[in-house]
């Protein structure tokens, strides 16, 4: 059966015309994604925030996670201790997944040397030079003072050590610190076990006023 020319010639009509629909409709999109007007910023941002909420969470895994201090990890953020300011910040990434509870086995009973505070203190006691922090933020100076504001934000728990032995050279063991247990029937209560150390390494006090702390 032979087709009308009149129907042919309609077809490569429309078929023309919606071609060249299609490519101006491309050249106009391509146009505005390198031009970035303000106008569709504006509503490709506003489109991203109606769409986000509606992202559905994955459910948290109830298995506690190690974070361990790997190699990779020393190979890219410098040998530990670390700066307080970065474990402040895994604090952060770590609420920020909903965690449950974050142990955290680590001493910090001294203040962190790499404070530039102390690193001025440092260098004026021991080579008698002056560091210019002038230009840097006070909330930078001191980087236990960022660890603590974690510690208020996040469910995190400090590591305490108790010591029983009379002649280790520690602090003593405090007596306004408040112990909670949660023994098993017959078992001999922490409080009194605790109390009896001599002494105990604790953490600084900007940071055991924020967060509660467990015996290690």
């Amino acid at each position: 059966m032979t087709v009308p020319s009149a129907i042919r010639r309609i077809t490569q009509a429309d078929w023309f015309a919606t071609s060249l629909t299609g490519i101006a409709v491309i050249l106009c999109m391509t146009v505005l994604y390198i031009a970035q007007p303000p106008l569709i910023s504006r509503l490709d941002w506003k489109i991203y925030d109606t769409l986000l909420p509606l992202r559905a969470m994955p459910t948290p895994s109830p298995v506690p996670v190690i974070i361990d201090l790997d190699e990779t990890s020393l190979a890219e953020y410098g040998q530990w201790p670390w700066p307080r300011y970065l474990v402040a910040d895994l604090l952060y990434a770590l609420n920020a997944y909903q965690v449950a509870a974050v142990g955290l086995d680590i001493m910090f009973a001294e203040p962190d040397r790499a404070s530039p505070d102390h690193l001025r203190e440092s260098l004026k006691r021991d080579k008698s030079a002056t560091l210019n922090l002038d230009n840097l933020p006070s909330t930078l100076r001191d980087y236990d003072q960022l660890l603590a504001k974690s510690l208020q934000k996040t469910p995190a728990v400090l590591g305490f050590y108790s010591r029983f032995d009379r002649t280790a050279k520690t602090l003593p063991f405090p007596a306004d610190i408040k112990l909670v247990s949660h023994a098993s029937p017959g078992a001999i209560p922490l409080e009194r076990t605790l109390q009896s150390a001599k002494s105990a390494i604790l953490p600084l006090p900007v940071l055991r006023n924020n967060a509660p702390a467990g015996f290690i």
